[in-house]
């Protein structure tokens, strides 16, 4: 009998140390997955974190950069149909100052070869005045402060009957001019 009574103690024994072995088991397991978790979640905060900093920096170099930016949108012509419009605008209001007659005879858009987000707005037009008008009218455009390129420029001279016998020396300038536009 005593024998009997000490393999139930020893099974009852056995099977405490593999429920207890078992529970440490499962604890270390929780315990190990939890700690994953969490190594995770704080590597996401981080990253959260490093996120903000940079978002929060570049709100920075926004506002810090306005009066930049708003120096290089003028440098090219807008993206809509209106400001193809005040690129010619502007260069009739640069014929006026220049007291020369100008008219436009065609405007196309080209391609641009820098990528995607820009086109060109190409002018062909004619202005005729003196010869010195016609000069300061052609130095406005080169001054212009948008980025373009004269593509073509011819000056011919013709003389202008007044009546009366009296002819005047009348300059034409035939010039074609593209600046680049934002798409």
């Amino acid at each position: 009998m005593g024998s009997h009574r000490a393999k139930f103690i020893l099974g009852i024994a056995g099977a405490s140390a593999f429920f207890a072995i078992s529970i440490t088991l499962f604890i270390f397991y929780v315990i190990y997955n939890k700690e994953a978790s969490l190594s995770l979640i704080a590597t996401e905060l981080a990253q959260a974190d490093s996120e903000g900093s940079a978002n929060s920096a570049m709100k920075h170099l926004l506002v810090d950069t306005i009066s930049e930016r708003s120096e290089l949108n003028n440098y090219f012509v807008g993206n809509d149909n209106a400001a193809s419009f005040s690129f010619i605008d502007s260069l009739e209001n640069l014929s006026r100052i220049a007291k020369v007659d100008m008219s436009v005879n065609t405007v196309n858009l080209e391609p641009a070869d820098l990528g995607d987000m820009f086109e060109y707005v190409s002018v062909n037009a004619t202005a005729e005045g003196s010869y010195a008008n016609v000069y300061w009218f052609l130095r406005l455009i080169e001054e212009m402060p948008l980025k373009h390129e004269v593509r073509s420029i011819s000056f011919d001279k013709f003389l202008l009957d007044k009546g009366e016998n009296k002819k005047v020396s009348v300059w034409r300038l035939t010039f074609v001019i593209r600046a680049l536009k934002l798409k």
